[in-house]
């Protein structure tokens, strides 16, 4: 399920603006998930400007992790019970939530740990599902689970990977409750940080009032003369240390002669980009 809102609103969340159900036997149910998740755009991607030029795209959330998080939700759940595993997916973050609490030997884990700071030691609820999880492949030829213990240590690897947050996890009695923070807003915020162009005069905008005699002139008659104003107004501006690039149908572009963008050195040497 997808929400267009972060995860502090769950209770006033509201209806799923995208919901799907995915049904039949267990690995074609990790098939279809895979593919769902690799064919559509349910995760964002965000762009990032590279110190030497260009552009670089990171996901949302590492993909590796999103798919340990659900194969591990599927060997772990606990099947006595009829309650589905339930993906939630919020702007901040993902969230996998899984009938049945983790269990582990001799060791009697707290409600709220994350993987940076505890090591889950695996044992499966079904060993005999797990073992065939080892057994079976996927079309890739790739088992659906590599080794014991291995999905949590590479979800952990991958969001570090990112700067993301450690997965942490949140047990009840008959839950558990897995999150991958995707602190999305604050690399979109970013983002559009780098690419903001620093504020100088060609990014205010006046009003202009135009009189005739002691009133104001009507629209009509600015229409009649606006090829005159944008006459005057291109040659004022060429007056000020303005660049006119093109003017025509009384539409002018100009920027500021000498406010280029910054680019690298490099870069500099063959185009330059100009705020117009």
């Amino acid at each position: 399920m997808k929400f267009l809102v972060p995860s502090t609103q769950r209770a006033s969340r509201g209806t799923p603006s995208f919901d799907k159900d995915f049904r039949g036997p267990v690995t074609k149910q990790i098939r279809a998930a895979r593919t769902f998740l690799r064919e559509t755009s349910f995760f964002e991607r965000f762009q990032h400007r590279k110190p030497e030029g260009g552009f670089t795209e990171e996901p949302e959330l590492p993909a590796i992790a999103v798919d340990e998080a659900i194969v591990n939700a599927v060997a772990h759940r606990d099947y006595y019970t009829n309650n589905p595993i339930e993906c939630e997916h919020y702007s901040d973050e993902f969230i996998v939530k899984n009938p049945g609490r983790i269990l582990q030997r001799n060791v009697d884990l707290p409600d709220n740990f994350t993987l940076g700071t505890t090591t889950l030691d695996s044992m499966p609820r079904n060993r005999k599902l797990l073992e065939w999880l080892r057994l079976m492949q996927d079309p890739d030829g790739k088992a659906f689970v590599q080794a014991l213990s291995e999905g949590t240590k590479r979800m952990t690897r991958e969001m570090v990977t990112l700067d993301l947050p450690a997965p942490s996890f949140v047990l009840f009695e008959n839950e558990t409750i897995l999150r991958l923070e995707s602190q999305a807003e604050v690399r979109k915020a970013a983002f559009l940080a780098s690419i903001q162009v620093p504020q100088t005069a060609f990014i205010n905008i006046f009003p202009l009032a135009m009189t005739k005699g002691s009133g104001r002139a009507t629209s009509d008659e600015i229409h009649l003369r606006l090829g005159e104003f944008s006459q005057s107004l291109r040659d004022s501006l060429s007056a000020h240390n303005w660049y006119i690039d093109r003017f025509s149908f009384s539409r002018i572009v100009a920027h500021r002669t000498g406010v280029d963008l910054p680019i690298p050195a490099a870069v500099r040497k063959v185009i330059r980009f100009f705020p117009a």
